[in-house]
């Protein structure tokens, strides 16, 4: 990809116009389809992530994306019932993508799951990774 440095820094300002313009020139100067520019940028994004914000938005122009990332630590769990000092402590997570437009706000994919607080960020980089296609395929028919 020849411009790929370029597109990365107009990416890493998260800037909805710049969005917009990167998913566009790498539709019509790499000839990729919408999909596949999408997967391209939200790669990016995804594996960019160095902390856990409670919701991350990335915007192209009018329409965005939201990655709602949601904790909180189990008090009733069983194993807690006897843990000590040494326990790691388990979280309820849940990990919403959500489309935002003029029109409407929807979620485009949902999950909960249990996991350990050292290994959050991972584990949604990873439910991201994994449901990508399916949330670009939301994301897509969406738009139309």
């Amino acid at each position: 990809m020849k411009y790929e440095q370029h597109y990365k820094r107009l990416l890493a300002s998260n800037n909805a116009a710049n969005n917009l313009l990167v998913l566009n020139l790498l539709q019509g100067q790499e000839n990729w389809s919408k999909s596949k520019a999408l997967t391209w940028i939200l790669n990016l994004f995804i594996t960019d992530l160095q902390e856990l914000q409670q919701e991350r938005f990335l915007y192209f122009g009018s329409t965005g994306l939201s990655f709602i990332f949601h904790h909180t630590i189990l008090t009733d769990f069983p194993p807690l019932a006897v843990s000590n000092d040494t326990t790691p402590s388990l979280y309820k997570a849940i990990l919403i993508c959500r489309m935002h437009s003029q029109k409407q706000s929807k979620i485009l994919y949902k999950i909960d799951y249990i996991e350990d607080i050292s290994n959050l960020l991972d584990k949604y980089k990873q439910h991201l990774l994994e449901h990508l296609e399916l949330i670009i395929r939301n994301f897509v028919t969406e738009l139309k």
